[in-house]
């Protein structure tokens, strides 16, 4: 019996495979979202951009990277890649590709917004895919990876503003202290107008609704919002004649929640059970656009540093803890990413990369482990 225990326990070797394992699919998930950038965007050609299948600009893409266990069945490789673009078309395109391979194959154009959609987000475990649209709503597709070539995602979940919605992010219950309100859920937290919005994601994760078109029969629960006192001159576009001040997008960190806003302000909000403190950094020369938290990139570099793009085709590394004690960016670098307004700034997956795509048809991939502002 005391041979049979002792064989059970795990082994020096053992754990040195596993540590192999996990480095080894970090790489490989690596290249693959780095291959799916060289295959479809470095070339912004006509050719390249009908890749894509869209009719119109590409606002937001996010890539999921799936792994399967020895016991999966019926499939090519032991992972693959599902890319989510979503577009000014009105429409959500999955594209798939192999690991190791640089050809994406278009699997399902997935219909729900009547006006463009503005963003795209996968939920970590890659499982929820969220299209964020001009038509006020928020939509949640369930994806099964085993099944994605032949399975069309359904909608489990649609979640109704009052505004057009920029962006919606997947994050952990603790950030605002609601841990007894959503029982160990995952927070939605969604950007609309002037407001931050956190929804629980229960119904989510349910199944139901249609197949790749339709409402969905699942409202979400709103939990909370705040409102930002979002003042100043703003950017008009079609979507905004009234010139008011709206956020584009959100990004999370620990314990607070940071905001691009239209009037060239970052809002950082933060969290604790008694209170959410607004601070300001601002202003940059144009509409903040989008932003990510280093974290979301890479580990060496301070994880409350913020990477902020903005309309004019700047970007900047701003140190979030001086920037609120001065009152002021600073910026630890600063350099111009495109020619025009930057979209998306999307980390790639298990590396110090950031790929960014705008509004002049390119998107690029920053190692932002490098100086890349020279």
């Amino acid at each position: 019996m005391s041979d049979q225990r002792d064989a059970a326990q795990p082994t020096d070797d053992d754990a040195r495979q596993a540590s192999s394992l996990a480095a080894e699919r970090a790489s490989i998930a690596s290249q693959a979202a780095s291959d799916y950038v060289r295959r479809v965007f470095e070339d912004t050609t006509s050719k390249a951009r009908s890749v894509l299948g869209h009719k119109d600009r590409i606002f937001c893409c996010r890539c999921h990277v799936y792994f399967f266990s020895g016991e999966d069945v019926d499939q090519e490789s032991e992972g693959f890649v599902l890319v989510a673009t979503g577009s000014e078309d009105k429409t959500v395109r999955l594209w798939r590709g192999s690991l190791g391979s640089r050809k994406f194959k278009l699997l399902h154009e997935l219909q729900a917004h009547q006006e463009e959609c503005l963003s795209v987000e996968w939920s970590p475990d890659g499982c929820t895919l969220a299209s964020c649209g001009a038509d006020n709503k928020v939509v949640f597709w369930s994806i099964d990876p085993a099944q994605i070539g032949s399975v069309v995602p359904a909608i489990t979940c649609t979640l109704r503003h009052r505004d057009h919605v920029y962006r919606a992010i997947f994050a952990p219950v603790g950030l605002a202290g609601l841990e007894e309100k959503v029982d160990g859920e995952d927070l939605v937290v969604t950007c609309c107008g002037n407001q931050i919005l956190f929804w629980s994601t229960a119904a989510a994760a349910g199944a139901g609704g249609d197949s790749g078109q339709g409402e969905g029969d699942n409202e979400g629960q709103l939990l909370f919002s705040k409102t930002l006192d979002l003042r100043g001159k703003a950017f008009g576009g079609v979507r905004n004649p009234d010139k008011l001040v709206d956020i584009f997008d959100i990004a999370v960190a620990e314990d607070r929640v940071a905001a691009a806003c239209s009037d060239g302000t970052v809002r950082v909000l933060k969290f604790s059970r008694v209170q959410v403190v607004e601070h300001v950094i601002g202003l940059f020369q144009s509409p903040v656009t989008c932003l990510r938290f280093m974290s979301d990139v890479t580990q060496s570099l301070v994880g409350n540093d913020l990477v902020v793009c903005c309309k004019d085709g700047g970007s900047h590394l701003v140190d979030v803890e001086r920037s609120l004690m001065a009152e002021r960016p600073a910026t630890r670098r600063s350099w111009w990413a495109h020619q025009e307004s930057v979209y998306a700034c999307t980390p790639v997956p298990g590396t110090s990369k950031l790929m960014t795509c705008s509004r002049d048809c390119a998107v690029k991939l920053w190692d932002m482990g490098l100086d890349v502002g020279e």
